[in-house]
């Protein structure tokens, strides 16, 4: 708390829709069983991965990175591309392109 009082509210005086979301996080400290609280939502895993990632691209973006790794980037594309090949009914039969990068190697 000590922490949140001296960096964070200066932050939501800057930020002030971060307040918000701030004092519900916080709030869970004062539950003694945060997950039956009114903002048990913010621990579902679904929640935690988007703020984990939210987190990531904020660092790499401090760092001047991308906001992904371009092998994730380029991981994306290619089920992307699978995706568009196999999504056409006319062809007879659509090739697994990721299957065959993957296990002719």
């Amino acid at each position: 708390l000590k922490f949140a009082e001296e960096y964070l509210v200066e932050k939501c005086e800057e930020h002030p829709e971060m307040q918000e979301k701030l004092e519900k996080t916080f709030a869970l400290l004062a539950f003694d069983k945060p997950e039956n609280s009114p903002f048990a939502s913010l621990m579902e895993l679904t929640h935690r991965q988007m703020v984990a990632t939210d987190v990531n691209s904020a660092v790499l973006k401090a760092l001047h990175k991308p906001a992904i790794p371009r092998i994730e980037a380029l991981f994306r594309m290619m089920v992307w591309a699978n995706q568009q090949l196999t999504r056409h009914d006319d062809a007879p039969e659509p090739p697994d392109a990721l299957n065959k990068m993957f296990m002719e190697q």
